[in-house]
């Protein structure tokens, strides 16, 4: 989260005087159903909805997709375990591919990952990182398979001016504290496909079905026993408030990032990486990729001398397959399959791109990592 303030203070107050903090209203006129009719419009998608965290968003979405035991679902191998456990949350089996040099779903390995099983490829927007979304639907396509975009850290992003969320069939959304936008906790699926939407309703409340004010939504469906991820109107009413902010957030990150890229062309021991549409980039993270772990390592620690924070992506909790693979049943045997993944994520080092600096100061941030990396 960059901002919040006095402005989200006074929704919350304003919904306190009204004693109103269930999220179903007779006249649907609640923070929840405004803020997901705000977010569909920003998006450009048909239907939002907002429930209780970016992984119970990915769940409801491969329930939604009607994925179970006995089907696939095909995963990065850069990306934070709730991605896999959602998939093994509903009885599925994760299937990893391999990263391409941005970080992001391997077109190519995706290919040789699918089988008769698979029913959906998850393609995760890691770091603010655009996927390849115009191929990876492409392909899901001619495969007859589901798209869904795990878009946790990239809200607000795009590829070709089309919104990060909106090319697959599901796109799911993280608000949790440490993303661009948040509420503490929560997240939102959103779709342009009414059935999807209808069955994402049902599973994420049951009681949906028995409220007045949501039968009629349910008209193309055979209804099925959902689960509890029913937000209150306090999470809609400081989401209203965050979304506001997004469009300053974005453009505030891509003017430093845009500093950073001019002066990171300049590199000699180190690649700067790009995103597959970098106008897109939602530019919360610097990436840089090195020769080998070790020069990687060197450089990092001359950075932390400089006061110049950063972090290997391997050392982040869960972000890298290794440290949650045996979870999912892969032993350390089949590691052996994504020795692409485990070079380029050993010898990438991450930069938060930091709002509290003025251009200036980034400006000479920036001139500093160069001279220092060299």
């Amino acid at each position: 989260m960059y901002f919040i303030g006095e402005e989200e203070l006074n929704a919350l107050e304003n919904l306190f005087n009204r004693k109103k903090l269930f999220r179903y209203t007779p006249k649907g006129s609640g923070e929840c159903e405004l803020f997901e009719r705000e977010f569909a419009n920003y998006l450009n998608v048909n239907h939002s909805l907002i429930l209780t965290s970016g992984t119970n968003a990915l769940i409801c979405a491969l329930k939604a997709c009607d994925i179970s035991a006995g089907d696939e679902v095909i995963i990065p191998t850069y990306t934070f375990v709730a991605t896999a456990a959602s998939v093994v949350n509903v009885g599925a089996t994760p299937i990893l591919a391999n990263i391409d040099q941005s970080l992001s779903l391997s077109l190519e390995s995706i290919r040789e990952k699918i089988t008769p099983r698979t029913k959906a490829i998850i393609a995760v927007h890691m770091d603010g990182v655009n996927c390849n979304m115009p191929e990876i639907v492409s392909l899901a396509r001619e495969k007859g398979i589901f798209v869904i975009e795990d878009c946790a850290q990239a809200m607000g992003g795009s590829f070709k001016d089309k919104k990060l969320g909106t090319w697959g069939d599901v796109g799911c959304f993280s608000f949790n504290e440490d993303k661009i936008l948040s509420c503490g906790e929560g997240g939102a699926c959103v779709t342009n496909d009414e059935i999807l939407y209808e069955k994402l309703l049902n599973c994420h409340d049951t009681s949906a079905l028995f409220n007045p004010t949501y039968q009629e939504k349910f008209k193309n469906i055979v209804p099925k026993i959902g689960m509890s991820m029913r937000v209150s109107e306090i999470s809609g009413a400081i989401m209203r408030v965050q979304l506001k902010r997004l469009d300053y957030i974005l453009k505030s990150l891509r003017q430093r990032k845009d500093i950073f890229s001019k002066h990171l062309l300049h590199l000699k021991n180190g690649t700067h990486i790009l995103a597959h549409d970098p106008l897109g980039d939602c530019a919360t993270t610097i990436l840089i990729a090195f020769k080998n772990p070790s020069e990687m390592l060197k450089i990092g620690k001359t950075l932390n001398r400089e006061s110049i924070e950063n972090i290997p992506i391997s050392m982040r909790p869960a972000h890298a397959f290794w440290k949650w693979s045996e979870l999912i049943g892969l032993s350390k045997n089949q590691h052996i399959f994504y020795l692409e993944s485990i070079d380029l994520i050993n010898r990438t080092l991450k930069i938060k791109v930091d709002l509290s600096l003025s251009l200036k100061e980034t400006e000479a941030l920036a001139q500093k990592i160069v001279e220092t990396i060299g």
